[in-house]
């Protein structure tokens, strides 16, 4: 087994997602493709490796991958050093939140076929990410005695199990639908073509992002919003969120006027 065969082997024993042991091993093979044997590439290869991608994102989202593999490395006697030791941390700007349109998220649903109808009201109703939705079977559904519904996620992001709440009309749609056995990157291709042939660019995060933004304006409390994400820090949950600008206008208004 290669290097990164080995790390990708690991990844998976230590119960990582299989979403993140997918893009952290394509991301090593397209370094080594790319700019040669990871284990002969010096700091100097990779940043210029890192440069080539503008989207500063992209670059931290890909640093963070490489580091991960180098200590890895480190750990396994393969590196004496790691050569991401010295390299900066990558600022990424804060980006405002894009929620999906109500009236986008109606047209979709309107049109979609079963299976994509489910996977829609999932993301828009309990803020499933994608690899969460592919990973969705019927007995992952409960009623409890109150006859409110949860839903086991299995394998979130990062690997863990968590349950999220899900409105009785939305577990009613999925569990009368039929069910399926996909990955990530099908239901992203698959929410995203539902939404253009309803003539919208709407991606499948910003459902996430409608229904974070939409309970924050219905509850005003950043701490449910924040259990209901799954977010460790409310600091993450409020950049997914959006103050509309006739707030922020009604707030200015509503000070104190002093003579």
């Amino acid at each position: 087994m290669t290097p990164i065969e080995l790390w990708a082997a690991d990844m998976e024993f230590a119960g990582r997602a299989p979403s993140t042991v997918t893009c952290r091993a394509r991301a090593l093979r397209n370094l080594a493709r790319e700019a040669g044997d990871p284990l002969t590439l010096t700091k100097a290869d990779l940043v210029g490796w890192l440069t080539r991608r503008p989207n500063p994102s992209t670059r931290s989202t890909l640093l963070a991958y490489v580091r991960a593999f180098y200590q890895w490395a480190v750990r396994e006697g393969l590196l004496d050093t790691d050569p991401t030791d010295r390299i900066a941390a990558i600022k990424v700007p804060a980006k405002d939140p894009r929620p999906a349109d109500v009236d986008d998220i109606s047209a979709a649903l309107a049109q979609a076929d079963e299976r994509t109808r489910s996977m829609i009201l999932l993301m828009a109703y309990t803020g499933l990410r994608c690899c969460e939705v592919a990973g969705v079977r019927p007995d992952h559904f409960h009623q409890g005695a109150d006859g409110r519904w949860t839903l086991e996620i299995p394998r979130s992001k990062g690997g863990h199990q968590q349950t999220v709440k899900v409105p009785a009309h939305v577990a009613t749609a999925v569990l009368a639908g039929p069910t399926w056995d996909v990955g990530a990157q099908s239901v992203q291709k698959t929410v995203r073509a539902a939404f253009k042939a309803a003539g919208s660019p709407v991606t499948p995060h910003q459902l996430r992002h409608y229904f974070g933004t939409t309970m924050l304006q219905m509850t005003d409390n950043l701490r449910i919003v924040q259990e209901a994400m799954r977010h460790a820090s409310p600091a993450t949950t409020a950049r997914y969120t959006r103050v509309e600008s006739s707030e922020l206008s009604d707030a200015a208004e509503a000070l104190p006027h002093i003579a």
